[in-house]
């Protein structure tokens, strides 16, 4: 939200952090048998960030990597 739309990327939680989190859980969950469609989405968009050098933003900073997946010609 607000951080968003502010730009303010000061951490408060880290992508990198929250990448690291997230790919525990869906090691886990597929070392249950589960797939987890929705964390395979956020990891890829935080891997985006971290190829972007925003690794140690805020989480808010995926709507950098989502501004960056605009469409051609949009």
């Amino acid at each position: 939200g607000r951080k968003m739309v502010e730009r303010d990327y000061k951490p408060l939680s880290k992508v990198s952090q929250t990448l690291k989190d997230f790919t525990i859980m869906r090691e886990a969950a597929h070392a249950a048998g589960q797939r987890l469609p929705f964390a395979d989405v956020y990891i890829d968009m935080m891997e985006g960030c971290t190829r972007a050098g925003e690794g140690e933003w805020d989480n808010a900073a995926l709507i950098e990597e989502i501004r960056r997946r605009r469409v051609e010609g949009a």
